[in-house]
């Protein structure tokens, strides 16, 4: 029997130019919206947070590596400083057309293989919790890897990230998309990854692919597990604000 009073947030990665923002932003509480360097341009993270002010979405920024070839998903070899600057300067620009329109950005969260780099690789770590803590922004990541303790260090807060569509290591880290069976896409092998994350306390908020092409069913099934088990979709953002 499952207990009603579990909550969480559902987050989607939007503004990425993917045509799909308007479907799944009224299915969301938190949106990471892209910096423009790896996919998307100031006119999608416009819209995207012009939507998000509609549907009452928070808003966070979604920095990666500048390489649109490969959506900001190939690893790259920075330095603790490149990577700080990097994260700094795209979060600053978000920023900016936030203000333009009259929103605010609590987090951040790393894209792609930035994110993955953070978790395991202390130099990168670094520089993406050096980038929250100048910024004053919370930073939403898995809450595994090296980037726990660098994040603790430097009094950065951490919201608890999960994925729904995404097969994991023993570790608690995520299987590389290149791999064999990495992306789930059974219905209940999905329904079964977020009963086990919620339940057992591992996450505060569960993701959704804005680039996935179904992005917007799966943030259906969602609605229908939470209503099912008497589950609460909500903001995490009272936590950290």
């Amino acid at each position: 029997m499952h207990d009603s009073s579990y909550a969480f947030d559902l987050n989607a990665d939007l503004g990425e130019g993917c045509g799909q923002d308007d479907r799944i932003m009224p299915l969301i509480t938190s949106a990471s919206i892209s910096t423009g360097a790896y996919a998307g341009d100031d006119s999608t993270a416009l819209a995207a947070m012009m939507m998000s002010r509609q549907h009452g979405v928070v808003l966070g920024a979604h920095p990666g590596y500048p390489d649109r070839e490969n959506f900001g998903r190939l690893p790259q070899e920075m330095t603790a400083g490149q990577v700080e600057r990097m994260v700094i300067d795209q979060c600053k620009h978000l920023q900016k057309l936030a203000r333009s329109v009259g929103v605010y950005l609590p987090y951040l969260k790393p894209h792609g293989a930035l994110y993955n780099q953070a978790v395991v690789q202390p130099t990168v770590a670094l520089g993406v919790v050096r980038a929250a803590s100048k910024l004053g922004m919370a930073l939403m990541i898995q809450p595994v890897g090296v980037v726990v303790g660098v994040a603790s260090g430097h009094s950065v807060s951490l919201v608890r990230e999960g994925f729904l569509d995404r097969r994991y290591n023993a570790d608690g880290t995520l299987v590389p998309r290149a791999r064999p069976n990495s992306i789930l896409t059974d219905p209940d092998e999905i329904r079964s990854q977020l009963v086990y994350l919620v339940e057992n306390h591992l996450v505060e908020t569960l993701c959704i692919h804005g680039d996935s092409p179904h992005a917007c069913q799966m943030a259906r099934w969602v609605h229908d597990w939470a209503d099912e088990l008497g589950w609460q979709i909500r903001s995490v953002w009272q936590r950290v604000d």
